[in-house]
C-alpha cells in the first residue's frame, strides 16, 4: 500500500482489495448480510443515512462512495491494511479524506 499525500487530499495505491459492496447504492439487508464486524457497521452507521424507499416495499437504502466503500472492505476483510492505516493516521483512521486509486 502507498500512502502519498496531495493538496487534494490522500492518495491510497497499490493495493489488492475486493469491495464488500459492488455496487454504490446498498440497502440496509444487504449491509447487514454483509457486515459482520461491528467497527465497520459502526462506521456505516455513524456515517451513512439509510432512507426508507417509496417503492420496492420500502426497503431502506444508503449510497456510499467508492472511497468509503473501501474504507468498509478494510475494516471488514483486511486487518493487515488497517494496522498499515492505523499506524500512518491512528486508531480513527478512517475519519481522514482518503482517495482510493484516484
Amino acid at each position: 500500500m502507498t500512502i502519498v499525500n496531495k493538496i487534494s487530499g490522500w492518495s491510497i495505491k497499490d493495493f489488492d482489495i475486493k469491495r464488500v459492496f459492488e455496487n454504490q447504492i446498498v440497502t440496509l439487508n444487504e449491509t447487514i448480510a454483509r457486515i459482520k464486524n461491528q467497527k465497520a457497521m459502526d462506521y456505516i452507521l455513524d456515517t451513512f443515512r439509510f432512507t426508507k424507499s417509496s417503492t420496492d416495499n420500502g426497503e431502506w437504502y444508503a449510497i456510499l462512495d467508492y472511497d468509503s466503500i473501501y474504507k468498509v472492505s478494510i475494516l471488514e476483510n483486511y486487518p493487515e491494511y488497517e494496522k498499515e492505516l492505523i499506524d500512518r493516521f491512528g486508531e480513527e483512521w478512517w475519519k481522514f479524506y482518503l482517495r482510493f486509486n484516484h
